[in-house]
């Protein structure tokens, strides 16, 4: 009986072990459940996960820097490109002088002509990307900017997790 008692306390203490793991950036040991993203809206780890949670309408609105700027944008990976409206595009830097709109695009709103354009950076959370191709479309053509796959597909892995968007890079 005490045979029996001290294999299942040892076999708990190797299980308990094995769901630690070992963080190289911080020098720690974490739990698995530790390591993983919360629920918040964009919150990032060690690991550069970034999960974001579905709003009320089952959309991922994602806190966006664009060039060091906030930009609040809706994860679309039906977007070939990152589409900002003008109005991000200016705060964010973007020369609107010399943008010319000659890319026809099909939005929920109709076709629109949109400009291309290169961001210096985008990011979310710990996640940084350089040089990423973007739309600018204009204002009453799209309500909010598009984060889409010229950045989210340039992600080592994305998936949804229940009602969370998960991006990890």
């Amino acid at each position: 009986m005490i045979k029996q008692i001290a294999f299942f306390v040892g076999l708990a203490l190797v299980l308990s072990a094995g769901a630690m793991v070992f963080d190289k950036r911080s020098g720690s040991y974490a739990s698995k459940a530790d390591r993983q993203a919360s629920p918040a809206s964009a919150n990032t780890r060690h690991d550069r996960i970034v999960a974001i949670s579905a709003n009320g309408s089952g959309q991922f609105s994602v806190s966006t820097l664009v060039n060091g700027l906030h930009v609040e944008m809706l994860a679309d990976t039906g977007a070939t490109l990152v589409v900002l409206t003008e109005d991000d595009a200016r705060r964010a830097g973007v020369e609107m002088a010399s943008l010319t709109y000659d890319t026809p695009v099909k939005t929920a709103n109709g076709t629109s002509m949109t400009a291309r354009v290169l961001l210096g950076e985008v990011a979310v959370g710990g996640i940084v990307q350089r040089k990423v191709e973007a739309l600018v479309a204009p204002n009453e053509a799209l309500g909010i900017s598009l984060l889409g796959m010229s950045f989210i597909g340039k992600l080592a892995r994305f998936e949804l997790r229940g009602d969370q968007l998960v991006l990890t890079d």
